[in-house]
């Protein structure tokens, strides 16, 4: 049952009228270009919390800053940019050869809307890790639909399999992300995060001391990159082609913003004559996706400018 108060959250395209989770449950939950995403609560479950309790070790990121002047350079275009747009933004960027990086407003925390699909699979990828398995047949298929279709049926059940809230916070918290705080009431969607938690979470799939195995890295990885064609802007504008980008996008719009716009984009990018860069970009309050968009994009363009 959709919990009372959540009648007041999601907006249908166009109008005022609510649209509960149950509703979005049976239209597949699957976003589109031109429809809201919501963030649907999981049902509850009696999934073990136990299934997360092994100790993963701690991997802290060791980016470090480019030169005082092209940080204060980068950081300063950042904020003129989003002096003349509508909303708020974050954005956490490493490039991976040289371990220069550019954070705005790391730690300013946003609603994460679909890119907590990332934090789910990893979640699941400990805990098949700790029980010695590869994931089954049926986690396959719900992992790939919740990546790459970002199917929100798929990760109201993955997200019951971690253990819900307290099993994503308990992995979030071994892992160092101090500024990620699971949605309460099933509600994952609602889950708060950081840019620079996003991209303490990305150094899990991307980084060579990461304490996931090579080959459940690779399987994340390659689904962020095989996401359907209508889901690969964002971070991919600064990508050589589409297949250099393994990414995954957030966006929703809330009746408790005035029905303002979330647009996120996290990911691995390889651009055009660089190196590989990790990237998060997080904004809100945008009238509308389209809008959202291009703020997202255009702040990524900034930020792997100035590593």
């Amino acid at each position: 049952m959709v919990p009372p108060t959540s009648r007041r959250v999601f907006l249908l395209m166009g109008g005022a009228a609510a649209v509960t989770a149950a509703g979005a449950a049976r239209r597949g939950g699957l976003p589109s270009a031109g429809r809201r995403e919501s963030a649907v609560p999981a049902a509850t479950s009696s999934a073990s919390t136990e299934l997360l309790t092994a100790s993963v070790p701690h991997t802290t990121p060791s980016p470090s800053p480019t030169s005082t002047a092209a940080a204060r350079r980068t950081t300063s275009s950042i904020k003129e940019y989003l002096t003349d747009r509508p909303g708020k933004g974050s954005v956490a960027a490493l490039d991976l050869v040289t371990a220069h990086s550019v954070t705005y407003r790391g730690t300013r925390e946003f609603i994460t809307a679909s890119i907590v699909k990332v934090d789910i699979l990893i979640a699941l990828l400990f805990a098949a890790q700790k029980d010695g398995r590869s994931l089954t047949r049926s986690e396959k298929s719900l992992t790939r639909s919740m990546i790459t279709r970002s199917d929100n049926d798929a990760a109201s059940t993955l997200w019951n399999t971690i253990g819900g809230a307290r099993g994503l916070n308990r992995v979030n918290a071994r892992l160092g992300l101090t500024g990620t705080h699971a949605g309460t009431g099933g509600y994952w969607g609602h889950t708060r995060t950081t840019a620079s938690d996003q991209l303490r979470l990305l150094r899990v799939l991307a980084g060579s001391t990461s304490s996931l195995t090579r080959a459940r890295r690779s399987y994340a990885l390659d689904l962020m990159r095989d996401v359907v064609a209508d889901q690969r802007w964002g971070v991919s504008a600064i990508a050589a082609d589409t297949k250099a980008a393994a990414l995954k996008n957030g966006w929703l719009a809330s009746a408790t913003d005035d029905g303002l716009w979330t647009v996120h984009s996290i990911g691995r990018v390889v651009p055009a004559n660089g190196n590989p860069v990790l990237l998060a970009v997080l904004t809100c309050g945008s009238p509308n996706r389209k809008t959202g968009i291009a703020t997202v994009q255009q702040l990524a363009r900034l930020a792997v400018g100035g590593l």
